[in-house]
């Protein structure tokens, strides 16, 4: 972990790895208006936007968790500070499976009308009404998920709860959500495939830099322990009297 945040320190703008897609993806460099063509592997910072075509769908590693996108779906990382990743998701329909996430760090989901944010490991869905962007409709498998309006305003869903808001008031609203088994079906096959140790870059949060130091120490220490004993071993071998044969 100490190689891990001490890489992603070097590199503070790197927020997300793009690792699949599906169909036509598209991503813009942060203070770009050109579009180009995505491909796997591809660091994503702050200010890259990615944008994917009907029927198509991606997948970005962003430390712990794996962010799929539905086809029709645009997402901009905004930034990242200590414990706080944040995604402004203007339009269509995401998944995040994080699969570790130690306390205190956050990943903030920005609509456009309320931020969603998560604060530990879990399954959630978010969707952003394509005839209403100031609609969004937010689920939770597993987890804690908490959605913020304006004046302090905020509504805390748990696992197998969902909810339709309206508005920066978080005014709940009775609508049918359209379904897309396709996507439901792709997000469980990806699953399938989740390990958390492909996740390695970057991490979510750097920790203070003595951390750092001291996990560098005891990983130094740990090293040379089974040197010193080898050389303690024939230092003791050579001070014993040699026989005649």
């Amino acid at each position: 972990l100490a190689l891990v945040c001490a890489g992603f320190a070097a590199n503070a703008q790197s927020i997300g790895r793009l690792n699949l897609q599906q169909g036509t993806v598209s991503v813009s460099s942060a203070g770009e208006d050109r579009w180009s063509a995505a491909r796997p592997g591809r660091e994503l910072g702050a200010g890259d936007r990615i944008w994917t075509d009907r029927n198509a769908r991606a997948e970005v590693y962003i430390g712990p968790a794996a962010l799929r996108l539905d086809g029709g779906t645009y997402v901009e990382f905004t930034g990242i500070d200590e414990d706080t990743i944040r995604i402004n998701a203007g339009r269509g329909n995401l998944q995040l499976s994080v699969r570790d996430m130690a306390s205190g760090q956050r990943i903030s989901i920005d609509t456009p009308n309320l931020s969603a944010v998560i604060g530990t490991p879990g399954e959630y869905r978010i969707a952003v009404d394509e005839a209403d962007t100031t609609t969004t409709w937010a689920a939770v498998a597993s987890g804690h998920l908490t959605l913020r309006g304006q004046n302090g305003i905020s509504q805390l869903l748990t696992g197998r709860q969902q909810t339709t808001v309206s508005g920066r008031n978080l005014t709940t609203v009775r609508t049918t959500r359209s379904q897309n088994g396709s996507f439901d079906t792709w997000v469980a096959e990806r699953g399938r495939y989740d390990d958390p140790v492909r996740y390695a870059q970057p991490a979510v949060a750097v920790p203070p830099a003595a951390l750092i130091a001291r996990q560098q120490q005891t990983e130094y220490e740990q090293a040379r322990r089974p040197a010193r004993g080898m050389a303690q071993q024939r230092a003791a071998q050579a001070a014993q009297p040699h026989q005649l044969e």
